[in-house]
């Protein structure tokens, strides 16, 4: 992919640059519907097995990955190959690959994407509700992530209630270590 380049130079400087946070359209992991198959190995793993972003975001160790697509709300912890790499409730410490977020609600008035499936383990919270996220990056090892509740199918007391919340913390960045995985 184009931005291999750029991660390459990021981590050459990441006592500059520590935080590393990629932004798509598709979700790498998901667990709502079928859009958690074949479209979504295809951004993870990439075609026949080339230009995956799941390979890249572990090499370069991209600490956060944003995406929307789905009408819905998930928190992954760090996962790398379908397994749960770190991360408990609302803390993530230092994981030992990236964490993935699908905040696709912002906006939509497309209906909810309901959650058919099992929620997987490396899954930490799914909410089907409209709102949106804020990021807070504190200093070099400490981000703080939040979704707000903007659904005018909740109760009024809930417009603009925080649902989620995360620390992630991280005492170094860059690679992840394959001896980890």
């Amino acid at each position: 992919p184009l931005f291999r380049s750029d991660l390459e130079r990021v981590n050459k400087r990441r006592k500059v640059t520590p935080w590393v946070v990629l932004y798509g359209h598709r979700s790498v992991y998901c667990s709502c519907d079928s859009d958690c198959d074949d479209a979504a190995t295809l951004v993870r793993d990439g075609l026949n097995g080339k230009y995956g972003i799941e390979e890249l975001n572990y090499n370069y160790g991209v600490d956060l990955f944003i995406n929307g697509h789905e009408h819905d709300y998930e928190r992954n912890y760090a996962v790398y190959k379908s397994q749960h790499m770190g991360g408990n409730g609302s803390m993530v410490m230092n994981p030992r690959a990236s964490v993935y977020i699908i905040t696709g609600s912002a906006g939509c008035r497309e209906n909810h994407e309901p959650f058919t499936r099992h929620q997987p383990t490396y899954s930490a919270v799914r909410f089907n509700t409209y709102g949106y996220s804020k990021m807070t990056v504190l200093n070099s090892t400490h981000m703080y992530w939040e979704q707000i509740q903007t659904d005018n199918g909740q109760s009024a007391d809930d417009m603009g209630k925080q649902i989620d919340k995360m620390w992630l913390i991280a005492d170094e960045h860059g690679p992840f270590q394959k001896s980890d995985a």
